[in-house]
């Protein structure tokens, strides 16, 4: 299994360009400690971690802005039309990519509300988000769909989730 500092240190060639950025994902979920669900069950991380490898890509998040996009451009970091890639997120501006000689990549998901997109993945329970959100997850409940309708799927509980503290804390008007 990837060590606590493999799983939470960017490549050396993509550091200075995600310093000070939002860590997610697999890897910032393989971060988090177990702990007891709503049943009192416990959910152990390590599930997680041992389904990364140092293949696994790196997440990370920042709030969008086009000063920032031209940064990461000029960088050579690469845009991704998000169109069919991933579940859409009513939150992402733009998708950069860079990868290195071995294929290892690091992804930067610009959102136009980072605040919201943070405060939700926060909180997100790593037991719910292994089996309902992460696709790579072997416990994927919704495995057995097309994957257009995985994504659909994913796409209604974040959706869900953002609506949520959005109401609660008041994010958008």
């Amino acid at each position: 299994m990837l060590t606590y500092k493999e799983l939470s240190t960017p490549p050396d060639w993509a550091s200075a360009d995600v310093q000070g950025m939002y860590l997610f994902g697999s890897r910032s979920m393989a971060l988090r400690k177990g702990y007891k669900d709503i049943n009192g069950e416990e959910f152990d991380t390590d599930k997680i971690r041992k389904n990364l490898t140092e293949y696994t890509d790196y997440d990370y998040a920042a709030q969008y802005s086009r000063k920032l996009a031209n940064r990461l451009e000029a960088n050579g970091w690469m845009f991704i039309d998000t169109d069919g890639l991933y579940h859409p997120c009513k939150l992402m501006k733009a998708l950069y990519v860079k990868k290195d000689e071995k294929d290892r990549s690091v992804q930067i998901l610009l959102r136009k509300n980072h605040v919201l997109f943070q405060t939700v993945w926060d909180n997100l329970d790593p037991g719910f988000w292994y089996h309902y959100i992460w696709k790579s997850s072997p416990d994927f409940v919704f495995r057995k769909f097309q994957k257009k309708t995985q994504k659909k799927m994913i796409t209604e509980i974040i959706d869900q989730m953002y609506n949520v503290y959005n109401r609660q804390y008041g994010f958008y008007k």
